[in-house]
């Protein structure tokens, strides 16, 4: 006989018709197990069984043309990523006696498994065509995919799996506006998928809506990848208004991103996003306390650039060019002070509070497994000669 093997495979409910000629490889068919020994047909198409078993397109087009000559499936309408392929119920009937006989099972399982895996488990038409356009992005057939998903979402518009299929196809040929819109549908519509999310934030970065960016990680519970999108796009907000000439918004912009990095490892929430929030915090910070230093001129008002270091500090961001550009606008303002007609006490116990934060920073530095020699030799040396400077503060009146 032409046909060699012929069986099914069960996956989570869902069941695989395989079947194979001599010297062919197998061909794998989707049913939908309702009960044992009784199967309600679906579809699939050329291109995923292409992707399952790993075939040539002639060598598939062979083996289904030999299966056409003995009415063991036959064409449906035709879509992007071929025409439907449709098996006949009857062969369930012989499924025990089939599975004995299949090559290999455990392999066709599997990649059965992975066709699917990424797709929602729906008995219905819809869940076919989802199934059909995941076959064409995983094959890199993006136009067809974005044509296929974009004709299943008029059929099924208020489909909140189609939606984000539909976005994600977009975004794969480029088209982000059209995958923004898509994936607001699919929000407003209550999509579960868990890849929401990541795909939305995505298509707004390509946008660079980073406004938009933030309010999409205020719709979503606050796990550590929303307080990353949340924190990148303050970010990225500092970068724009940099490059518009807006310093002042923009060194409010990179504390905002500071600040959210570094509360996502106050409040326990940076678990597996520990290095690029890490990252992007020392970004913020060091961009935020270099703006400050910028847009401060004033010597009497210089011990603002030293708050910001400190807070840059308070948040593990210690790098030696940050703390010794906090010393220096110290020194600077405490100068400005010393140089004012009147004794200015309050200045001088404001100076005392600074002193003791600043040998606290030394401290904490000297602790450290490998402390930077040179910084903390600095910030000794810089504690002492202040400290003296302040105490002598107003005697010499």
């Amino acid at each position: 006989a032409i046909v060699n093997t012929l069986a099914f495979l069960p996956y989570a409910g869902r069941c695989f018709h395989a079947q194979s000629f001599m010297g062919a490889d197998m061909v794998v068919f989707p049913t939908i197990a309702i009960q044992p020994g009784l199967y309600l047909l679906l579809h699939t198409a050329p291109l995923e069984l292409k992707e399952i078993l790993q075939s040539s397109d002639r060598l598939l087009q062979d083996d289904i043309g030999q299966l056409r000559k003995y009415h063991l499936c036959a064409f449906g309408e035709d879509l992007p990523g071929g025409a439907r392929i449709v098996v006949p119920s009857t062969l369930t009937l012989v499924t025990d006696i089939i599975r004995e006989r299949v090559r290999d099972p455990k392999r066709l399982e599997g990649k059965c498994s992975k066709a699917t895996r990424t797709t929602p488990q729906l008995i219905s038409e819809v869940g076919d065509a989802i199934r059909r356009v995941m076959a064409l992005l995983l094959d890199k057939k993006y136009p067809e995919a974005v044509d296929l998903a974009t004709i299943t979402d008029r059929n099924y518009p208020n489909n909140p799996d189609v939606k984000c299929l539909l976005g994600r196809a977009c975004l794969k040929v480029g088209d982000a506006a059209q995958a923004e819109i898509a994936f607001r549908a699919a929000f407003h519509l209550n999509c579960q998928r868990p890849e929401l999310p990541n795909l939305w934030f995505k298509a707004k970065s390509f946008l660079e809506d980073w406004i938009g960016a933030i309010e999409i990680t205020q719709l979503f519970p606050e796990t550590a990848e929303m307080i990353v999108f949340r924190a990148r796009s303050y970010a990225e907000l500092g970068n724009m208004d940099l490059r518009s000439g807006n310093l002042r918004r923009a060194s409010e912009r990179w504390l905002s991103s500071g600040r959210a990095a570094n509360d996502a490892f106050k409040t326990f929430r940076a678990r597996g996003r520990e290095v690029e929030l890490n990252h992007i915090r020392r970004f913020a910070y060091e961009n935020y306390v270099a703006a400050v230093n910028a847009l401060i001129k004033d010597s009497d008002e210089r011990i603002g650039v030293w708050k910001a270091a400190t807070e840059a500090f308070d948040s593990f961001v210690r790098h030696a060019s940050v703390m010794q550009l906090g010393v220096e606008a110290l020194q600077q303002w405490w100068n400005a002070v010393e140089k004012r007609p009147n004794t200015d006490n309050n200045a001088k116990k404001l100076a005392y509070l600074q002193l003791k934060k600043l040998q606290s920073m030394y401290q904490d530095i000297v602790i450290q497994r490998d402390p930077d020699s040179e910084l903390t030799t600095y910030l000794s040396a810089s504690h002492q000669a202040l400290l003296q400077r302040v105490n002598r503060y107003g005697e010499e009146l």
